[in-house]
């Protein structure tokens, strides 16, 4: 009698087995609104007569300058030569709104370089300079002469009225400025420096005289190549051939003397002003 092999024969079919289902597939997570997550910051040199900024746009940070307003009266003729010999200049004195050149407005002696500085630092600066000036005496203040200048980036050159009489006294305020920019760990100012009002500016060739440009508004997608003239440099004589513009009728603002009487600051687009005693 035969016996049974015990084995039992099975189709091909079921010789492999695989799953009858797939794993469902990963689902992407939806994008955030901005309202979470804020818009992305792209600056638009076209807004600001094609300057540049220098120092990366940081969310949450505020730039400060501390400063001395001053008001000086420089007349109408040298906003008329300077833009003559220079066209592409820019005055600190023309009207945001009228585009009208004003001989009269307020210019800044600057006490600081520019102050990145987070929300919860912005106590201590306004602290340190409410301090400073509770000690600090009124000074008289005069300009030497007329003067050029050129940022730390090479990207803007300034004329400016550079401080004569009164010098030793702006080195005073920013030198007890030292300790508290330092806690905050940033630039102190210059170790020479060279106080002056600066009031008008124009580009130099170092800055990016292009700039690829986004459409504010929905007219389209396409971009726009914006063009910003620069210079190599202001023309050697342009100083010199300005004083004659003065005469006994209209004087050089040297002659003027100025009475400081507080120092400034500005957060962002906060402003305060902190009388000396």
């Amino acid at each position: 009698m035969k016996r049974s092999s015990g084995l039992v024969d099975y189709s091909s079919s079921e010789d492999e087995t695989t799953p009858s289902t797939l794993p469902p597939a990963k689902k992407n997570c939806p994008t955030l609104s901005t309202s979470f997550i804020g818009e992305q910051h792209k600056d638009n040199p076209a807004l600001h007569q094609g300057r540049i900024r220098t120092t990366p746009h940081v969310e949450g940070q505020f730039i400060a300058h501390v400063y001395i307003p001053v008001t000086v009266d420089l007349g109408s003729k040298p906003h008329a030569f300077t833009q003559e010999v220079v066209p592409s200049l820019h005055s600190f004195w023309e009207s945001e709104d009228t585009k009208e050149q004003i001989s009269r407005r307020e210019l800044h002696i600057s006490l600081s370089r520019p102050i990145h500085i987070r929300a919860h630092q912005r106590e201590a600066l306004k602290t340190a300079v409410k301090r400073l000036a509770s000690r600090q005496r009124s000074f008289d203040v005069s300009f030497a002469a007329f003067a050029t200048l050129t940022n730390d980036e090479a990207t803007r050159a300034f004329l400016a009225l550079e401080v004569g009489a009164g010098h030793e006294d702006l080195v005073e305020i920013t030198s007890a400025l030292r300790s508290t920019l330092e806690t905050l760990r940033q630039k102190v100012y210059y170790s020479n420096p060279r106080f002056h009002a600066s009031f008008a500016w124009a580009l130099l060739d170092g800055a990016r005289a292009q700039q690829t440009l986004t459409p504010r508004d929905d007219s389209g997608d396409s971009e726009t190549q914006v063009d910003f003239p620069t210079i190599s440099g202001f023309p050697e004589d342009l100083l010199s051939s300005l004083k004659p513009l003065y005469s006994s009728t209209v004087p050089f603002p040297r002659d003027t003397t100025l009475f400081i009487r507080a120092v400034a600051i500005r957060i962002g687009g906060m402003f305060i002003a902190t009388p000396y005693l």
